[in-house]
């Protein structure tokens, strides 16, 4: 006889068991989204801060286009931490955006981690909404936070709910 006490799991609804492999394949390409854009961030930052190991990719800037060894480094500088501006809140939106599609490809729905995910992930979204000024971002971010305060909601009424039964 085994010490160990089986709960029967209900069966998931065939929609429920769509939503979850959706967001397995959604956690994948953020996460995809967070490492190609991590990438682009790195290389670019390279190329303004070394410019002379870049110099073979001259060949591809031609016509209008300067080398970025004709800047002066501040202007240099200057461009990586506009970039670093854009870019970093992305990095956010995809990382926090793959933690809460994960999330929901567990199973794990309204848990305070899940509903932390979201939260953050709005944030980043407002955050990349507003520098540069991108208002389809920030709508959405704030879209996502409100869900997020329902989500919170909707979880302290099942507590109340469950500690009366």
């Amino acid at each position: 006889m085994s010490d160990t006490i089986s709960i029967p799991v209900p069966p998931v609804s065939p929609e429920f068991a769509r939503a979850r492999t959706l967001s397995r394949i959604l956690s994948v390409v953020f996460a995809i989204g967070f490492w190609v854009t991590l990438v682009f961030l790195i290389c670019v930052s390279l190329i303004a801060i070394w410019p002379e190991g870049f110099e073979h990719m001259k060949a591809s800037m031609k016509g209008g286009w300067r080398r970025a060894v004709d800047f002066p480094v501040e202007k240099r500088f200057l461009a990586i931490g506009i970039l670093v501006a854009a870019f970093v809140p992305i990095i956010g939106v995809f990382e926090n955006a793959r933690r809460f599609f994960a999330r929901l490809a567990d199973g794990d729905v309204f848990s305070l981690a899940t509903i932390g995910a979201i939260r953050t992930t709005a944030i980043w979204l407002i955050v990349a909404g507003v520098v540069p000024p991108r208002p389809s971002l920030l709508i959405m971010g704030i879209a996502a936070y409100v869900a997020a305060s329902v989500m919170t909601e909707a979880r302290r009424i099942a507590d109340d709910n469950a500690s009366i039964v």
